[in-house]
Parts: C-alpha cells; sequence; structure tokens
C-alpha cells in the first residue's frame, strides 16, 4: 500500500509518500511544491494544483491523507490554509484517489505519543519510523509524511471499529472527544478548549533523504 500525505499551504505544499508492506514502512519519495510569493493567489494555487497533481500521477497512491487546518489560527490564516487545502483535494479527487482528513493534534499523537509534540521531535519520529539516516527536509516534507504514517497507524483501530459497526463519523467524533479531554493537550476537559495559544512556479522540490536499511 501507498499512501501520500499532503502537508497544505498556498505558497509550499508537502508531499510524502511511504509504501506499508510486510510489516515494514518505507519511503518513496519527499519534498514540496512551491510557487513564487511574487504571485498572485489564484496563480499560486494553480501551481501547488499542477504541483501535486503530477506528484499524485507518480506515486499512484492508495489513499492520501491531508492535514486540517490548526484551530487556533486566526481566520486569516485559515482562510488561506482552507483555499490551499480545497486544491490538494482537488488534485487527490480528479485522480480517483480516496482521502483521509487529520487535525494536526491527531497526527502528532499518532507519530510522537503526544498532541502538543514540536515539529523536531515529528521530524525525528518520522526518521526513526522510516529508517531514514536524517530527519527528512524540508519541514513541510515531514509534516506530510507524519500525515502518512498517522493513517497507517490508525489502521488497525480503523478496522476494528468497522467491525465494531461504528461508522466513520462516530469514530471521528469519539476522538474529537478524548482530544479535548486529554491534558497533554493543554485542553480543560469541562470546556474543551485550548488553554495554550500557539504563537515559485510549481516546481517540485525533492527531499535527498536516503534510508539507512
Amino acid at each position: 500500500m501507498i499512501v501520500l500525505g499532503i502537508d497544505p499551504g498556498t505558497v509550499a505544499a508537502g508531499y510524502g509518500a511511504v509504501r506499508a508492506e510486510g510489516g515494514r514502512t518505507r519511503l518513496v519519495t519527499c519534498g514540496a511544491v512551491r510557487a513564487r510569493r511574487s504571485q498572485k493567489l489564484a496563480e499560486r494555487l494553480r501551481a501547488i494544483h499542477d504541483g501535486l497533481a503530477a506528484v499524485v500521477a507518480e506515486t499512484r497512491p492508495d489513499v492520501a491523507v491531508v492535514e486540517q487546518p490548526f484551530a487556533g489560527e486566526n481566520l486569516a490564516t485559515a482562510i488561506a490554509i482552507g483555499e490551499a487545502r480545497g486544491v490538494a483535494l482537488l488534485a487527490c479527487a480528479a485522480a480517483g484517489v480516496p482521502v483521509e482528513e487529520y487535525s494536526p493534534a491527531e497526527i502528532k499523537r499518532a507519530v510522537v505519543g503526544s498532541g502538543a509534540a514540536r515539529k523536531d521531535q515529528v521530524a525525528l519520529m518520522v526518521k526513526a519510523v522510516l529508517g531514514l539516516a536524517e530527519p527528512p527536509t524540508p519541514s513541510d516534507a515531514a509534516d506530510a509524511l507524519a500525515a502518512a504514517i498517522c493513517y497507517l497507524h490508525r489502521a488497525p483501530v480503523r478496522t476494528a471499529a468497522n467491525k465494531a459497526g461504528f461508522t466513520a463519523e462516530a469514530q471521528r467524533r469519539r476522538a474529537a472527544t478524548l482530544a479535548d479531554n486529554d491534558p497533554r493537550e493543554g485542553r480543560s476537559p469541562r470546556l474543551g478548549a485550548s488553554a495554550v495559544k500557539k504563537p515559485g512556479s510549481g516546481d517540485l522540490w525533492k527531499s535527498s533523504s536516503t534510508g539507512t536499511t
């Protein structure tokens, strides 16, 4: 199985594909699709879309994972990320690739064990899981790979839930409830709100990270 993770952005969108077989997870490719900051938004979105569409065509994933926006982001940032997510979802849907979506906290929890993990901690765990000599770069690619790994780590839970008759929406509501009551997330179990606020041309940039095994 090949899983493609996407970390959407309006200037750079990270991507990372992993292959899971025989109980092992290996890197297929990773990098970032970049647009020029000088371009207008519509042109940047087109560049990001075309670059991601090329990645999807090259990797031919069985499923894609697109990161959801962080709930604490300001309105302008949330709108921009929403637009970037839209072109990422379109690139996958146009190729007939099913898409899963996870929040940053869900991804960090699945990969590191804490939804409040730092970016460098996520990158180090991605390096360990994939058996790389160095953490993947750029950071957008590391985040995208973490999203793909999250999907694989959640697969056993997803299978058990499906056998028990839980719908996808019921599973997501349950996961959200657990996150709201997790003291490691800095949230109040009673209020479920965060107590801490976290402060181009469409060319493909590919990581030179290679496996050690």
